[in-house]
């Protein structure tokens, strides 16, 4: 089946000339124009007919879209039974499609008023001539799309718009299922079957919409308004194998994940979402002479419970960092942790090359025979429950 979608300028107020326009037509863009393109949006409804392969698209103003599935039963009473024994027949699918074809110029009321024509024209069948007369050789089938809505399932993105095939689910990843859905404004890949009726109001009596007079005795309607019911006829048998449809994308395109993707994505998206809140740290590397300076402001000075103070510090890391994998970290106490943390990593940085001049010297005093960072911040913190926190949360390098 050929491909048949709008072609480039099908969509353009401006597209016939008329003197009455001339003066806007270099200023006056419409929105409508390029959301309906096939070079922008696309957002059409179209209608194909079947014989003669001729395709209508209308922009895609929408005024109303309902779907009536109706199960058929037949019922039987049964003498001293309740209910009445119930046996399947069949289901279908009705369409009510509410549309307005409105117009933003003389031009764009005129090709309204011929694509209204042409969608007219669809509802009367084929003649064969037999003989010296004609009869009816066929009935007329249209094929109608609505976006991704109203299309014949599969060839969404999650089927082969070559041959609008579905393609098997448990084959595609879920989450490309996502990624990859769209619908394509080709009028083949619509719905086939019969429209039983056609409304189409012009809106002459409405005060509210604007009428184009375009000569004496010719109008061309500002608003056309359409209403279609259409009764579709399935192309493939739809129905259960016991614990599978045999269309899995039936009827929207729509694949859902399974049950195991769903638990991965939802803890994807936890560590994103706490990722996105969590405080960003500064990189002790980052700001190497102001963590210097931050361990001279905060240990620098000889005073009592200095060094009680940078093992108090390195307790508050640890509690920190664990908040901060949860995503829990206050802003308030990530500014603490930025300052704190730098002020550590300045003391590690004199500790590890052996920098024992200026006002950090003080903190070796007492441990002059331990030569690394480790070693002084154990011996700062003892052996107790602080130290064996510390360890745990691989404190003593990685801040």
């Amino acid at each position: 089946m050929a491909s048949e979608t709008p072609p480039s300028g099908y969509f353009n107020v401006h597209k016939n000339k008329d003197s009455r326009e001339e003066a806007g037509r270099t200023t006056f863009v419409s929105p409508s124009d390029s959301i309906a393109s096939t070079d922008g949006h696309a957002m059409v409804a179209s209608f194909r007919h079947e014989q003669s392969g001729k395709s209508v698209f209308f922009k895609a103003f929408i005024s109303s879209l309902t779907e009536t599935y109706n199960c058929d039963w037949t019922e039987e009473n049964i003498f001293g039974r309740t209910d009445p024994s119930r046996l399947f027949r069949q289901t279908t699918r009705r369409i009510s499609l509410g549309l307005k074809v409105p117009a933003e110029s003389f031009s764009e009321a005129y090709d309204n008023l011929g694509r209204v024509s042409m969608l007219e024209q669809f509802l009367y069948p084929n003649y064969t001539p037999v003989g010296l007369h004609k009869t009816i050789s066929q009935g007329p089938y249209v094929r109608m799309k609505v976006m991704n809505l109203i299309a014949k399932a599969g060839t969404q993105a999650a089927g082969d718009a070559t041959t609008g095939e579905a393609k098997d689910a448990t084959s595609k990843a879920s989450a490309a299922s996502y990624g990859s859905y769209k619908s394509t404004p080709d009028a083949a890949h619509g719905l086939l079957g019969v429209i039983t009726s056609l409304t189409v109001n012009h809106n002459l009596e409405n005060s509210d919409v604007t009428t184009f007079a375009k000569d004496g005795n010719t109008v061309l309607p500002g608003l056309i308004q359409l209403n279609v019911d259409f009764a579709v006829i399935h192309e493939k048998r739809l129905g259960w194998n016991k614990t599978d449809f045999n269309d899995g994308v039936f009827p929207y395109g729509v694949t859902l994940m399974s049950d195991a993707d769903a638990e991965v994505a939802a803890v994807k998206v936890k560590e994103e979402i706490a990722a996105r809140h969590r405080p960003k740290v500064e990189e002790a590397e980052d700001l190497p002479s102001q963590a210097s300076l931050d361990a001279q402001a905060r240990y620098g000075k000889a005073i009592p419970g200095a060094v009680s103070r940078l093992a108090k510090d390195l307790e508050f890391l640890a509690k920190m960092k664990e908040k901060m994998s949860t995503g829990k970290l206050s802003p308030k106490e990530a500014a603490n942790y930025n300052y704190i943390n730098s002020a550590v990593n300045g003391a590690k940085s004199s500790w590890t090359s052996s920098q024992q001049t200026g006002n950090v010297e003080f903190m070796l005093s007492g441990h002059t025979g331990l030569t690394s960072w480790e070693s002084k911040a154990a011996a700062l913190l003892g052996s107790g429950p602080t130290s064996a926190k510390l360890t745990a949360y691989d404190l003593d390098f990685d801040f």
